[in-house]
C-alpha cells in the first residue's frame, strides 16, 4: 500500500507547469512540516514535493497561497533526475490525490527558512506566478463561510 497524508503549510506560491507525458496540466508546491520536540527549543522543518493534476490543480491554485495550512492525502511516486554534471539520483514527490485548507494564510510568526534544502536541480524548484495581493482571498473567506466542501 502506498498512501501518504500530511499537513503542513504551503511553503512557496504553486508554479504551473504541463507535464509532457499525457499533456496534463499540473502543479508543483513544497509542503512544509514544522515541528519541535516537549523537551527542546530546536524547531525542526521538514519538507515535501508536491504534485497535483487535473481539476484538484485548478482548484489548487484558485484558492491556495503561500502559508496556508492544507492537508493532502497522495501516494509516493519516484522521480528520477540526472545534476549538470551527469550523476543521476532518484527523488521521490508525493502526488497529490485531494487536499483539504485547514486555514488560510496569514503573516507567519516565524519565517520558513529563505530555500529550502535541495537535492534535486535548480529546475524543480518552485516558482512564483501570482503576486501576494491575492484578488480571490476574499472569494475564498465566503466560500468558507457557506460550509461548502471541495
Amino acid at each position: 500500500m502506498n498512501k501518504v497524508v500530511l499537513t503542513g503549510k504551503i511553503a512557496a506560491m504553486p508554479s504551473k507547469e504541463a507535464f509532457d507525458a499525457a499533456d496534463d496540466q499540473g502543479v508543483r508546491f513544497d509542503l512544509v512540516i514544522v515541528s519541535q520536540w516537549q523537551n527542546s527549543e530546536e524547531v525542526h522543518h521538514e519538507w515535501f514535493a508536491c504534485v497535483i493534476h487535473g481539476k484538484q490543480a485548478e482548484t489548487f491554485l484558485r484558492y491556495t497561497q503561500k502559508g496556508a495550512t492544507i492537508k493532502i492525502n497522495g501516494h509516493l511516486q519516484g522521480c528520477p533526475y540526472e545534476t549538470a554534471e551527469g550523476q543521476r539520483f532518484c527523488a521521490a514527490e508525493v502526488v497529490v490525490d485531494t487536499f483539504q485548507i485547514l486555514e488560510l494564510a496569514e503573516e507567519p510568526a516565524a519565517p520558513f527558512p529563505k530555500k529550502r534544502p535541495s537535492t534535486l536541480d535548480e529546475t524543480t524548484q518552485t516558482k512564483s506566478i501570482r503576486n501576494e495581493k491575492d484578488p480571490l482571498k476574499t472569494q475564498m473567506l465566503e466560500f468558507l463561510k457557506d460550509n461548502r466542501l471541495f
